[in-house]
């Protein structure tokens, strides 16, 4: 007698960041899975605050906030990039360090030679003793990244793991300008959170991205941004823009079990397996009835707020600088808990150089006119912590042991045991996909996800 057909195995992705969508592409490629994606916004999120820029002649995307990475630290994101077919280019991200009153006094570019990338000092305004200033700088760098590796590499008792990357400082002599005028907030723009959150980070996960070749490889994007990624990975999956989930409750009136997808508009839908790709506390809130103690954990990572201002308006270069300046310019005020980081995208990225000069300004204290903001957008990042990291590994554990509820998965920048960037979202989602019998295509050129 034939065995009837079975019935398709249908998977909830809730949130569509990197994470949700290398999950929900994963899953869909797997045979007998129907993958529904649930995104809150009216497009999916990776590329939700995104602007058309027109000038010239010429209309261009610009990623709100642009998203750039290194191979050396993103291997899963790079095997994915591939995979689907996505081209990459080249970035310029050298930068000039300015004090509250616009005076450059640390002021570097990159060059490109034999495929790596080489940063040099360039002048500052100011006179001798900037230039001396600059030199200590550029010194105490060339020190830092030295002695980090060397520590990384020596690491045997795992120090570096349980200290942070305050308490590792300490240990340490280099100058305040170049901790609190360079190194900080360049991490901060990295990480887009204030400065004192950075010194919070676990030293191990700090040093191991900036010891994994950042510096030498240059950063990369995506030639076409972002919306190329979304509009081939969301191929085949069906979308639900522009509604909020809710919650997830378990099916109580299905014999296959499953969850129930509870929405703001009062519907709900069953799914086999869901896998929750938002943020940490909104995965938190979606949960508390079906998974309270992940809920707990999750309630554990912090995350904070952060500001993206795309505008035309030059007067948030250094003052008076008219000559040779690099494409990223910090604004540092005296005790603010974070710099204003200013990216002129026509330097950076060749796709706008045949346009007028446009900006994205990360985390704006001064004025912009008006008329010259294109758009504005304001998202969260989750932070880590030592206590976060506890938090994180329990969840991963629970989820590996089968423990969390069944048929539940998280994934998520907080979800990876690194900082949290593109990768550890894609790595987690890679990890949920498999926990679900789904492969990615890349993995048997990097290392299993942890």
């Amino acid at each position: 007698m034939q065995e009837p057909p079975r019935r398709p195995r249908r998977i909830a992705v809730i949130g569509s960041g990197i994470g949700g969508l290398t999950a929900a592409w994963l899953l869909r490629r797997q045979q007998g899975n129907e993958v529904t994606l649930f995104e809150q916004h009216a497009r999916p999120g990776m590329g939700v605050f995104g602007v058309d820029y027109t000038s010239r002649g010429r209309t261009t995307r610009i990623d709100i906030p642009t998203r750039v990475f290194c191979e050396g630290y993103y291997p899963q994101l790079f095997g994915l990039l591939d995979a689907i077919g996505v081209r990459m280019q080249a970035t310029d991200h050298a930068a000039a360090f300015a004090d509250g009153d616009g005076r450059v006094f640390f002021h570097y570019g990159n060059a490109r030679v034999l495929g790596r990338s080489m940063s040099y000092l360039r002048p500052t305004a100011g006179g001798p003793l900037r230039q001396v200033q600059a030199l200590r700088i550029a010194r105490d760098s060339l020190r830092f990244f030295s002695a980090a590796r060397r520590d990384v590499e020596d690491d045997a008792e795992a120090y570096l793991r349980h200290v942070t990357l305050g308490e590792y400082l300490d240990t340490k002599d280099y100058s305040e300008r170049f901790i609190r005028g360079v190194l900080l907030p360049t991490l901060s723009v990295i990480c887009t959170c204030d400065v004192d959150s950075v010194l919070d980070y676990p030293a191990d996960l700090m040093l191991g991205y900036l010891t994994s070749g950042v510096m030498k490889q240059g950063v990369m994007r995506a030639e076409l941004g972002v919306e190329n990624i979304v509009s081939r990975m969301a191929e085949g999956i069906a979308l639900v823009c522009g509604v909020e989930v809710r919650g997830i409750a378990p099916a109580s009136n299905t014999r296959q079990g499953g969850y129930a997808v509870l929405t703001q508009d009062g519907q709900s839908q069953v799914f086999d397996r869901i896998v929750l790709a938002t943020q940490a506390h909104q995965a938190a809130s979606i949960v508390e009835q079906a998974a309270p103690a992940s809920a707990a954990l999750l309630r554990r990572i912090p995350f904070e707020r952060s500001v993206m201002r795309v505008h035309t308006d030059t007067r948030v270069l250094p003052r008076a600088w008219s000559w040779g300046l690099s494409p990223v310019t910090y604004h540092l005020p005296k005790d603010a808990p974070r710099p204003e980081v200013t990216v002129d995208m026509t330097q950076a990225f060749s796709t706008y150089r045949r346009q007028r000069r446009v900006f994205q300004t990360w985390n704006p204290l001064r004025d912009v006119r008006d008329d010259r903001v294109l758009a504005e957008a304001t998202f969260t990042r989750p932070l880590v912590t030592h206590d976060s990291r506890r938090a994180a590994a329990e969840l991963r554990r629970a989820q590996c042991d089968g423990d969390v509820a069944p048929d539940l998965l998280f994934c998520g920048a907080y979800m990876g045991d690194r900082v949290p960037l593109l990768e550890a979202a894609v790595e987690s989602a890679v990890d949920a996909a498999m926990r679900l019998g789904a492969r990615a295509p890349w993995s048997e050129t990097i290392a299993t996800p942890r």
